[in-house]
């Protein structure tokens, strides 16, 4: 540095500057992941020029050493960052997106009873219900395990199968769902208990068992005056004996059914059952 004073006065004096070298860092891209997957270590981040020093990552749901949880996280867009300190104190950073997927939700229906050899209609319902793959286990009686609704014949060799449907995204999220089914070697028919006991551990709702029915009309109940205690027209759906919140007496009750079969067929059933308490 030169300082003057006046025309020709002038002094200076001399001072050392060290320029220390910094640290670059580089965060790439990070694939999206499901939200079920494992903890991952997150390795698109790094010093470019080989700078001894430490790193650290922060963020929702990763750690400071860049274990990355999705189910910590949760579903999802986060930003990470990375920061790079050197051992002389100088330091980089970046910032880096990381997408993590909520895979589909998907139901199978309701566990249900068929006819040996009979026809059963399989759905899966999804959400979202554009771009998902489907498929279906165990291959047995399929007509198609690699749609949402096959059909299903059931040999005569099985009593009970249970079918899994595996929903799949365009990322490759997955869920899955099952179906109970129960094959009887009868024909079709809805079955309705002659008792229960409401309250109580077992046998505490009165509802009409169907085998081989695709569809219920209406399942109804009477007390012995007419009133109509309890109406549903869906499978697995039943009565807890009460009326508007109240418990009913003990005694005799008249019920009515009517049902589809698989193959189209109208069923209708009647008849009495005791509450018992």
């Amino acid at each position: 540095m030169i300082s003057f004073s006046g025309i020709t006065c002038q002094d200076e004096t001399d001072q050392q500057i060290v320029m220390l070298p910094s640290p670059h860092v580089q965060f790439n891209v990070i694939s999206a992941m499901c939200d079920y997957n494992s903890p991952i270590l997150i390795t698109q981040a790094g010093e470019l020029t080989g700078l001894p020093g430490t790193f650290s990552f922060s963020g929702k749901g990763i750690s400071e050493n860049g274990m990355f949880d999705p189910k910590q996280s949760g579903p999802g867009e986060f930003e990470l960052l990375y920061k790079y300190t050197d051992v002389d104190g100088c330091l980089d950073s970046a910032f880096q997106k990381v997408s993590v997927l909520a895979p589909p939700k998907v139901t199978a229906g309701n566990d249900t009873s068929v006819i040996m050899n009979q026809p059963l209609q399989l759905e899966a319902i999804t959400d979202p219900q554009n771009g998902i793959t489907f498929l279906w286990s165990p291959l047995t009686g399929l007509t198609d395990p690699g749609i949402f609704n096959p059909v299903a014949i059931i040999p005569s060799t099985i009593d009970n199968i249970k079918y899994t449907v595996k929903a799949i995204d365009t990322a490759g999220c997955f869920r899955e769902a099952s179906i109970e089914v129960k094959v009887f070697k009868t024909a079709p028919g809805i079955f309705v208990p002659n008792a229960f006991t409401p309250g109580q551990a077992v046998n505490n709702i009165f509802r009409p068992i169907p085998v081989g029915i695709s569809s219920l009309q209406y399942f109804r109940v009477y007390n012995r005056w007419g009133q109509m205690v309890f109406s549903t027209s869906h499978i697995g759906e039943g009565w807890d004996g009460t009326l508007a919140g109240k418990p009913q007496e003990t005694g005799s009750y008249v019920w009515i059914v009517q049902g589809k079969t698989y193959m189209g067929n109208t069923i209708n059933e009647k008849g009495t059952m005791v509450l018992i308490r």
